[in-house]
């Protein structure tokens, strides 16, 4: 199952500066030829990254169109981002490149693609926002048993929330020019703080530490909805049940049913651990046989 992050896609391209980069106006701003009393005369774009010839313009905006293509391939967006971070290596808009094949490969359940590009825009900036919550998102969901590195992935996984929950507790107003009403910035801050706290709910299921857990998903479902909300019921059900707190675990797991009715997967998987909840309840409720 995969978390929705359409919001700080936003937050991301406003960070980047690309949303008024790739504006016709900016466009002709770079363009050669472009004369200085035209250049003066242009509203001022916001503060943030700028493409410093056409020729890097054109890589830009072919990354946007790779992302956009409707019958596009993950292949074509990674080559769309190595074209532009090949060709103009001193490019300002690495980090946003990255994140956006971030999302693209996460959306496409693509673990590997989605580990790579995260860590590459990582290190160009180590608290890039949606590259930390994805990561963090993903690797607990990914990581098995057997893996060597587990250990160390979920240490990764869970140093990336707590850097982006500080992140939400510092969450500025106004972003490369752009000024953010006191409803957005609660929005992004409640998205960013519900996204870190289910990361960390899954990190601490991975660790057999249930009350953890459920304590973590029970912070995140106060700040989110919808789809988000009820896989986050759907696990803390799994939780639970595995306390063997099978009244709360049913009624959170008939939460997950409600909220993610539109969700096939989710209802699949809610409706097996709503049986097994079920049948548990009816067990512990037996009374004893006498020989």
């Amino acid at each position: 199952m995969t978390r929705t992050f359409s919001s700080l896609l936003l937050v991301a391209a406003l960070a980047a500066g690309v949303l008024a980069q790739t504006s016709q106006g900016n466009a002709q701003a770079v363009t050669a030829g472009a004369n200085a009393k035209t250049a003066a005369a242009a509203k001022p774009a916001p503060a943030g990254p700028t493409p410093k010839s056409p020729e890097e313009l054109a890589a830009i905006k072919a990354v946007v169109a790779a992302m956009q293509n409707p019958s596009g391939t993950p292949a074509q967006v990674d080559g769309a981002v190595q074209n532009l971070v090949s060709k103009f290596p001193q490019t300002e808009f690495k980090e946003w490149a990255y994140t956006l094949a971030t999302q693209y490969h996460y959306q496409h359940n693509d673990y590997a693609g989605t580990l790579e590009n995260g860590e590459a825009a990582l290190k160009v900036n180590p608290h890039a926002l949606l590259p930390l919550l994805v990561l963090a998102s993903v690797i607990p969901q990914r990581v098995q048993p057997t893996d060597l590195d587990r250990d160390q992935r979920l240490a990764e996984a869970e140093g990336f929330d707590k850097t982006a929950l500080d992140y939400a507790d510092h969450f500025p107003s106004t972003v490369n020019g752009h000024v953010l009403t006191p409803a957005q910035v609660q929005g992004y801050q409640q998205t960013i703080r519900a996204t870190a706290h289910s990361s960390l709910g899954a990190i601490a299921m991975d660790r057999q530490q249930y009350p953890q857990a459920a304590s973590q998903f029970e912070d995140a479902i106060q700040q989110e909805t919808g789809n988000n909300a009820a896989q986050d019921y759907y696990r803390l059900a799994q939780a639970q049940e595995a306390e063997k707190d099978y009244k709360d675990a049913l009624g959170s797991v008939n939460k997950a049913l409600e909220l993610g009715a539109a969700n096939a997967t989710l209802k699949t998987l809610a409706k097996a651990e709503q049986e097994k909840i079920t049948r548990e309840m009816e067990g512990t409720a037996a009374p004893a046989s006498h020989p």
